[in-house]
């Protein structure tokens, strides 16, 4: 949504807000104590009439009470905003605005940005206010926020330019190593939460990759991977989804661990053809199996299986030395060889005329 203002010809006197205000205290701020602020800075603009307004009357015009408005002082003296001069009237103190473009700063821009530096970092830091006002004084720094602001499509909020700050420190990484994590986040994963990114900054970081040139290595080599993943996937018939975690594990092993080629692997889906539900952990015991055996090739692989199979047929046409074991299953051996035709027929023809029990009655 763009903002735009509406030109006017008429001046009937404006509030100038310096822009550290807007950006880095009041999204932070409870909304009366902005109120307080708003307008007391409005009536010390006007050094007569800031003369005549008093706590009281303040707390009148925003609808507060008188110790309401006075928390709100001590909460923006706390922030180093302005200052409480006593005066005789405790209760009607003087409000003196301090500028933010003039703060004195104990901490500087490159205490956090050592690795742009050359300068050794303290051991331990947190980012402060003060360093993020000291920040948007430096116009990369301005460039760098936009950029990420138009990644979100949405301003980044003083709390998370803040934990950007302690990145560049903690992680040892560049602005430009950020860019891309935060790119890669919204472009890639379609996140746009600067904890993902933050995820993403510190995986990099202890991997080694702390500079563009070896971000971009990396995310190249991902790429490959990411297309690697369709082309295994239709090889399996998965249709219409993305590799799960486990699943993605399993083909970076099969890639980078092993460094087995496509065909390799494809070779390896080729023989999933006759199970009803193929799987990548099922493909991963195939392949697990030909690393440990050294196969590192198709070729390889075909020669094994053709040695299997001579082997088996061999061993299948070698006839056996020993005589078959006789069971109860086993009919006798029959006697009919040891006659001729006309001797089986008599002995036939015999049988017949045997007498019956009881014909002789």
């Amino acid at each position: 949504m763009p903002f735009q203002l509406q030109k006017t010809k008429v001046d009937l006197q404006d509030t100038p807000i310096e822009n550290l205000f807007l950006d880095l205290y009041m999204p932070t701020a409870p909304g009366d104590y902005v109120k307080v602020y708003l307008l007391g800075f409005r009536y010390a603009l006007e050094s007569k009439e800031g003369k005549r307004f008093t706590t009281h009357s303040l707390a009148i015009n925003v609808g507060l009470s008188p110790q309401q408005v006075m928390d709100a002082w001590a909460y923006w003296e706390s922030k180093g905003l302005l200052t409480l001069n006593s005066t005789n009237d405790p209760e009607n103190p003087v409000i003196e605005f301090l500028s933010l473009k003039t703060l004195h700063l104990k901490h500087t821009p490159d205490q956090p940005l050592s690795t742009e530096t050359g300068e050794e970092a303290p051991p331990t830091y947190t980012a402060t206010p003060a360093d993020l006002v000291q920040a948007h004084e430096r116009e990369e720094f301005r460039q760098f926020f936009r950029a990420l602001d138009r990644l979100l499509q949405r301003p980044l909020v003083p709390n998370e330019e803040l934990q950007i700050l302690e990145w560049i420190h903690h992680y040892k990484v560049s602005r430009d190593v950020i860019l891309l994590a935060f790119q890669y986040a919204v472009q890639q994963k379609e996140v746009r939460s600067v904890n993902y990114v933050a995820g993403i900054v510190r995986n990099w970081s202890d991997q080694g990759f702390t500079t563009t040139e070896a971000v971009q290595q990396f995310l190249d080599s991902k790429q490959l991977h990411y297309r690697h993943y369709d082309t295994i996937f239709k090889a399996l018939g998965f249709h219409g989804r993305l590799p799960s975690e486990a699943e993605a594990r399993f083909m970076d092993k099969w890639m980078d661990q092993y460094a087995f080629s496509m065909d390799m692997i494809l070779k390896a889906c080729e023989l999933t053809a006759g199970t009803t539900k193929p799987s990548i952990k099922y493909i991963n015991g195939i392949l697990e199996r030909w690393y440990k055996e050294g196969l590192t090739t198709p070729e390889a692989v075909d020669k094994q299986e053709t040695a299997r199979k001579e082997k088996t047929a061999a061993r299948d046409k070698t006839p056996s030395s020993q005589p078959a074991k006789k069971t109860g299953f086993h009919l006798p051996e029959s006697r009919g060889k040891d006659y001729t035709n006309d001797e089986l027929e008599k002995i036939l023809l015999g049988r017949k005329r045997r007498p019956r029990k009881g014909d002789g009655k």
